[in-house]
């Protein structure tokens, strides 16, 4: 397990989103406490994780009375984070360019 945590998070996550992803790939579908307890993360901070796992791309949240959260297919949430990684990686070269222009002038 300890090296499938590490290649999380060469994908971008932090130690708690790892965690946090491993215990909801078990789970399938969990509340927030569950996952905390699974993960052992501090219920004061599973939710901010929970929502940096979804903006990322790799958990989804199910909206209903009690807010449960869901797992991301690991090959759907590498594509996704692949393909915002890219865009930004575009958005920096189109920087430099411009300031290159601009300090070399």
């Amino acid at each position: 397990m300890e090296l499938v945590f590490q290649q999380l998070r060469k994908f971008g996550l932090s130690r708690n989103e790892a965690k946090a992803y491993m215990a909801l790939l078990s789970l399938k579908e969990a509340k927030a406490s569950e996952i905390a307890a699974a993960s052992r993360i501090p219920r004061s901070k599973i939710y901010q994780t929970l929502q940096e796992l979804h903006k990322k791309g790799f958990a989804e949240i199910q909206p209903e009375k009690v807010t449960r959260f869901r797992a991301v297919d690991f090959g759907v949430a590498v594509s996704y984070y692949i393909e915002n990684r890219k865009k930004t990686i575009e958005r920096l070269l189109k920087t430099k360019e411009k300031l290159a222009g601009y300090l070399n002038s």
